[in-house]
């Protein structure tokens, strides 16, 4: 969950610019600690919300400068974790951190580790599909999730991925009720197709990941996002960059 607060605050600062008032200085010092800090975190979550935000700002129109230097440290960072891939393989940081959550099998007989947290999340999309097939409109209730949880692990496992986990026991109805208003005040006060979309990569890749309680509260930092930075528009995040990269260079 401390990701999310990470990545929303980083998010701000590369595409709501003019709401934030800090000088050059102080700007660019906090991407940094905001970048370090994301990671530190030792989430897989945080580091492709990461991804996803930095790739987004190198996608903006134009090529300031500091979306240049984004690009030189993201360059860095892939040379370099592939270098300790390459070396390293499965202790690698990419395989430890990334790989092995993502695709969480077994090489060998390629069968899904589920008592691990990424084989725990495809368990939950597992009694998705069961419970869409069984009653799509209005699931199978909590009590289904929680039991097949308890039987499969044990009682009280935290298995994330509380989007699927909504559907499973709420059904489409209500989880369409809860979330589709967000997403849809999002949408209307969008400033770019480009941000929207990473403002969708970032929340589903969350709420795919994260508990139950993680659905609400990044649906209202997703509005929280999208209301502060409505006013803001590609052209001006480059143009306020070039301005920025010009005031640091006369300070």
């Amino acid at each position: 969950m401390y990701q999310i607060v990470l990545n929303t605050a980083l998010y701000l600062l590369l595409f709501a610019r003019d709401r934030i008032k800090l000088s050059s200085k102080a700007y660019n010092f906090s991407l940094i600690v905001l970048i370090a800090t994301v990671i530190t975190s030792g989430s897989t979550t945080g580091y492709l919300n990461l991804a996803f935000i930095l790739i987004g700002m190198l996608l903006l129109k134009g090529k300031s400068r500091m979306q240049k230097r984004i690009a030189t440290v993201c360059g860095i960072f892939i040379i370099a974790f592939a270098i300790d891939y390459i070396t390293n393989g499965d202790d690698s940081l990419v395989s430890t951190y990334v790989l092995s959550k993502i695709f969480e099998t077994n090489l060998t007989t390629s069968a899904i580790n589920y008592n691990s947290s990424g084989g725990a999340r495809l368990y939950i999309v597992g009694l998705m599909l069961e419970a869409l097939k069984s009653n799509p409109f209005f699931g199978l209730g909590s009590n289904f999730v929680s039991d097949a949880v308890s039987t499969e692990f044990y009682s009280g496992f935290g298995t994330g991925n509380g989007f699927c986990a909504m559907i499973a026991s709420k059904g489409l109805v209500t989880t369409g009720i809860t979330v589709v208003p967000f997403l849809y005040m999002a949408y209307k006060n969008r400033s770019s197709g480009l941000q929207y979309l990473i403002l969708l990569l970032v929340y589903f890749n969350t709420v795919l990941a994260q508990s139950s309680f993680a659905v609400m509260c990044c649906s209202f930092v997703l509005i929280c996002m999208h209301n502060f930075e409505k006013s803001a528009d590609e052209e001006y995040i480059v143009n306020n960059f070039e301005y920025l990269d010009s005031d640091a260079n006369m300070t």
